[in-house]
């Protein structure tokens, strides 16, 4: 029995994959260029010269088989050129994180390689030029390029990216102007959608209703125009909800915003928004962060909000509010910030 036992070691030792000399070889040199290619304290751990295994390096870890799966050097404080072609050097590479960095060059179009990566944060890098077509990252989950200095067109391919649970990219405002397309939709699995001061123009698509895996949505500081789609209302698992500093959305909030029931963060405020405050969105059950200011709203808070136990800002200032601030504002929430100045008529009830 223990023969066999042996034997049968042997054979799987054999058929498992593992690198061979020169992948080992190509994920060694990869190391060799990181380090000629980047400069700071946090690689001095690194011992280029073979005798300390790369899979032992700092911020590296490696599968079962050998192959490098992760490299994550972010806020290492390293400035430089990151080499291109990585997952030609290292075929498995599933996460890639590079995010607090000062890192220069145009290696975006080797990510098309990489097959396996699922996840891509680069956010606070700063780079500059255009991004290339991400279709190929058919296995992608989470892609944050956020405060960065693209330019040219938005990558619209990533709607393509089916996996994708968390999209960011929070301030880049050097796209050229683009609309979000309908098939945005198609990312079902999307949980954080947060595309902000990145030149968005044109209406949100009605289609947004179907992204119901959504719970944090966030399009502010942008040029978007027309209504805010009822259809909203359909994402269920909402929690977070800015569409503030758009400055051209107009029309009445609509009533559907009170079937978020599990949101706790809306902000809408500098925008063109008339009609009066939803009684439904006072009534939700776990909001504590309620900011419309700077718009065009009328008639008077609505008396639901002071029941609310969870709120603890609430921004109302420069609208057209009439009426009374509630009497019992607060009462049953620790409120931090009231602000209803800057309204044509509202008074309050110590007057």
């Amino acid at each position: 029995m223990a023969l066999y036992s042996i034997f049968f070691l042997f054979v799987l030792l054999t058929v498992l994959p593992h690198p061979s000399q020169s992948i080992t070889a190509n994920q060694s040199q990869f190391f060799v260029l990181m380090k000629a290619s980047l400069s700071g304290d946090a690689l001095s751990g690194w011992d280029i010269d073979g005798r300390k295994p790369y899979c032992n390096f700092s911020g590296i870890s490696c599968n079962n088989q050998g192959y490098v799966d992760k490299i994550d050097i972010s806020r290492w404080s390293l400035s430089g050129q990151f080499p291109s072609g990585v997952c030609s050097y290292m075929p498995q590479l599933r996460i890639l994180r590079l995010d607090h960095n000062h890192l220069y060059g145009n290696f975006f179009d080797s990510f098309v390689n990489c097959s396996f990566l699922e996840e891509l944060k680069m956010s606070f890098v700063y780079l500059k030029g255009t991004l290339p077509d991400f279709s190929p990252l058919k296995s992608l989950r989470i892609l944050d390029l956020s405060y960065n200095l693209f330019t040219g067109d938005f990558p619209i391919s990533v709607t393509n990216l089916s996996n994708l649970e968390v999209l960011n990219f929070n301030e880049n405002p050097g796209f050229n102007s683009w609309q979000l397309p309908e098939n945005i939709s198609r990312l079902t699995k999307l949980r954080s959608m947060i595309l902000a001061t990145c030149v968005l123009h044109g209406r949100i698509p009605p289609s947004i209703g179907n992204m119901t895996s959504l719970t944090d949505l966030e399009l502010s500081g942008n040029f978007l125009t027309s209504q805010i789609p009822p259809e909203i209302g359909l994402l269920k698992n909402l929690q977070q909800l800015e569409l503030y500093y758009n400055q051209h959305l107009s029309g009445t909030i609509p009533e559907e915003l009170g079937n978020l029931t599990e949101l706790t963060d809306l902000d809408m405020s500098v925008n063109r928004l008339t009609g009066k405050i939803p009684e439904s969105i006072c009534r939700l059950p776990k909001l504590r962060v309620l900011q419309l200011y700077n718009n065009s709203l009328t008639g008077e808070i609505p008396s639901a909000i002071e029941n609310s136990t969870t709120l603890t800002i609430l921004s109302l200032y420069d609208n057209f509010l009439t009426g009374e601030v509630p009497q019992n504002l607060g009462r049953f929430s620790s409120m931090v910030v009231l602000d209803v100045s800057e309204n044509k008529a509202i008074r309050s009830t110590s007057n």
